[in-house]
């Protein structure tokens, strides 16, 4: 691993912090991107196409794009028809004291009755009931391409496998479709099952759609099926006990007032006419935001401003105080001065919405000032024909999600942001059937190939510097490498290491790490609401960043840190920060150790874990 320099951060706890960067929601290049649907379901070629993309390290995007497919379509296709290939461990555990571990007794029978090991024992599964398992199973199957296909320890590796066979793959596909043509036929214990499973979760407010989504490897049956039982009174629940289950009133003919809304001046150029034709030359339907207002009650108090982006199905919900203009307005500059101008041009290039008077002052919301004060485009605002809210009706259908939350009459005013936050990630966390059973914030991940540059890991440790002008200043020109950067405000390429002292024993102990990570002398702030500021000091992609569990910490032998006071040469002394700069023959032996452990590190991660 190539550094310029290593630096230790004491008595901090581990304030990793995923940072959402709202290129996820556009990908930057993604707006140049079309796909198209192949016509019919995938046969043994287009499998064998997958499976050899797969073995020579193509991504799913490069083979998607080969196949006229979506992304997301073979990701679910690799995924779903994968072979597993059980691991050859030791006594059959997969825990790194498997072949030496000595316990006894922790099912709690008779000490005298069993004199085996817990190891060796084939009526319990220790490792359900010992806390000091540690799985040694590789985990990169958890993320794309999913399967060990191409990986380059597959021939020498014991642990538990995943492998895209195209052959397999159509030969599993073809197996369910007969199966499933064959009819289903439940027991009385299996139905008993499904109705306490399906009962309970409706009765929580979830959909039917979403239950099946989260649950599908529990239930026997497919969603169709699922509603005919409901429809025959096979379970407890019945049709009203759905969130909506009824048909749609016919949509009203178009209003052609020709003399009211369409001669307005707001609406000159900026006509659903005019954005079909723009649609056609200009843009693609991958930057298209709609954007509308939800009240609680008819009378004045706080409204929220709902932005859906039509890519992905990703909703915004903004509390504004009112339902003025300038609220709206003070929205749009909130993001731009959050996100910075080039970044909302690329995330809001075209935004769809009604005439609601709180759009009409249409040049407040387009236009901003640059850095010389002079007006600039930030954004193209469109307006639907009046009476005609189905021209925007990905933000209408996603309303109802609101609805259920918050209906129709009840006021807004007792509720917060941070309210409205929390309901927007319960919101986009819903998997949909129209989105392929995924939410709307996997279908960003599954679609965005550079989903993991996307995330990153804030940290933040106390400098405890009082150098008057120098406060709490980070010294970046003490790190190894980095003694010609006295005037440089930060430095890149750092392995940044976390540590504590620990809680149960008497040493300093490595609690994780940012490989590659940028430092900067002084805090910065990352903006996450007008009420959330964070400070952090250092930052990383969250793919280079790792937490180690509580466990792994103990292992003094393994993750000790040297501390002066304690007798060693070299080390932590008074202060937060350890540069590991010493002259000393001992400690680059230490760090060379450490290093390559650091970099063969392939255990749990608690980043993936525990993220926010």
């Amino acid at each position: 691993m190539a550094i310029k320099g290593l630096v230790y951060f004491f008595y901090s706890p581990f304030q990793g912090m995923i940072y959402w960067l709202y290129r996820l929601l556009s990908a930057g290049k993604g707006a140049d991107m079309n796909y198209y649907n192949a016509s019919g379901q995938m046969d043994l070629s287009d499998r064998i196409a997958i499976e050899t993309g797969i073995c020579i390290g193509e991504s799913f995007k490069k083979i998607a794009k080969r196949l006229r497919r979506h992304p997301s379509t073979i990701a679910h296709e690799v995924k779903e028809n994968r072979t597993f290939i059980k691991g050859n461990y030791p006594n059959g555990k997969d825990c790194r004291m498997a072949r030496q571990c000595t316990v006894r007794n922790l099912c709690g029978c008779d000490e005298e009755a069993c004199n085996t090991k817990c190891r060796l024992c084939r009526e319990v599964d220790c490792t359900k009931v010992c806390d000091r398992y540690v799985s040694v199973a590789c985990h990169k199957f958890d993320s794309p391409p999913y399967v060990c296909n191409n990986c380059k320890d597959k021939k020498l590796c014991n642990k538990d496998k995943y492998i895209y066979s195209a052959k397999f793959a159509d030969a599993a596909v073809t197996r369910r479709r007969s199966e499933s043509r064959q009819g289903v036929r439940l027991s009385d214990e299996k139905k008993e099952e499904l109705d306490e499973l399906v009962t309970r979760l409706v009765k929580k407010g979830q959909p039917l759609t979403h239950i099946y989504a989260e649950h599908e490897n529990e239930m026997p049956v497919c969603l169709r099926t699922l509603y005919n039982y409901i429809d025959e009174g096979a379970l407890s629940i019945k049709n009203i006990d759905l969130r909506r289950k009824t048909g749609y009133k016919p949509r009203k003919k178009k209003y052609n007032d020709i003399n009211g809304f369409h001669s307005m001046e707001y609406r000159q150029c900026r006509t659903y006419e005019d954005f079909e034709y723009a649609m056609k030359f200009k843009y693609s339907e991958d930057e298209v935001t709609e954007m509308d207002t939800v009240k609680g009650v008819r009378e004045s108090g706080k409204r929220l401003l709902t932005m859906i982006f039509r890519k992905n199905n990703v909703m915004l919900l903004f509390l504004m105080p009112d339902g003025k203009a300038e609220s709206v307005k003070r929205v749009l500059d909130y993001l731009e001065t959050g996100l910075g101008i080039d970044v909302f041009r690329r995330l809001f290039p075209v935004i769809l919405t009604d005439n609601g008077s709180e759009f009409k002052k249409v040049d407040e919301l387009e236009l901003t000032l640059d850095e010389d004060g002079f007006l600039v485009y930030r954004t193209s605002l469109y307006y639907c024909d009046p009476m005609a809210s189905w021209q925007k009706g990905c933000i209408e259908k996603n309303h109802e999600f609101i609805r259920y939350a918050v209906p129709k009459g009840k006021s807004l005013n007792p509720y917060t942001q941070e309210d409205m936050t929390l309901l927007m990630n319960h919101i986009n966390s819903v998997k949909r059937p129209g989105l392929g059973n995924k939410s709307p914030y996997e279908l960003v991940e599954e679609d965005d190939e550079d989903f993991k540059e996307g995330l990153y890991c804030l940290g933040f440790f106390e400098t405890k510097s009082h150098n008057g002008k120098d406060v709490n200043q980070m010294r970046i020109e003490n790190i190894a490498g980095c003694e010609l950067l006295k005037k440089e405000e930060s430095v890149d390429d750092v392995l940044v290491v976390y540590c504590a002292k620990h809680p149960a024993h008497k040493f300093t102990t490595v609690v994780g790490w940012y490989k590659h990570a940028t430092v900067f002398r002084h805090y910065q702030e990352a903006v996450f609401a007008p009420e959330d500021i964070q400070y952090y000091n250092a930052i990383a992609n969250s793919s280079d960043c790792v937490l180690l569990p509580a466990g792994i910490r103990s292992r003094k032998v393994q993750w000790e840190v040297p501390r002066k006071s304690n007798g060693w040469a070299y080390g932590f002394g008074r202060a937060n920060v350890w540069y590991a700069s010493e002259e000393d023959s001992r400690l680059q032996d230490y760090l060379t150790r450490l290093v390559k452990q650091i970099d063969e590190y392939d255990g749990e991660n608690w980043i993936d874990k525990y993220a926010e």
